[in-house]
């Protein structure tokens, strides 16, 4: 059995964690990005993979923003091309747990 080894190096210039800001009949659904400093290499067993360091405490599933414009959904490992395509998807997946913990708790409310 191995041990797990974790490096960190910096980042290129480019390379932001993107996180959705919800909105309100006030205010408009946006993206906020916050620069990666730095990359932490993670080696585990046969399995070596890298995660952010950003400015932000640590979010479980993110969308890397790349230098080329493009949108990486580490969690879904999916690309999207444009930011309203990015925001698209954080809506509706925001809106889809909103839903469900909705649901819950008017089934709760019913037992």
């Amino acid at each position: 059995m191995s041990e797990d080894t974790v490096t960190s190096i910096p980042a290129q210039p480019g390379y932001f964690i993107t996180e959705l800001v919800v909105g309100d009949h006030e205010y408009p659904w946006e993206l906020s990005e916050t620069p990666i400093v730095a990359w932490s290499i993670i080696r585990c067993d046969d399995a070596v993979w890298a995660e952010p360091i950003g400015l932000i405490s640590e979010v479980e599933k993110y969308i890397i923003k790349c230098p080329n414009g493009k949108y990486f959904f580490v969690g879904g490992e999916r690309w999207f091309e444009t930011a309203e395509e990015c925001l698209k998807h954080l809506r509706e997946s925001y809106e889809r747990v909103q839903a469900k913990h909705l649901e819950e708790k008017l089934r709760g409310a019913r037992s």
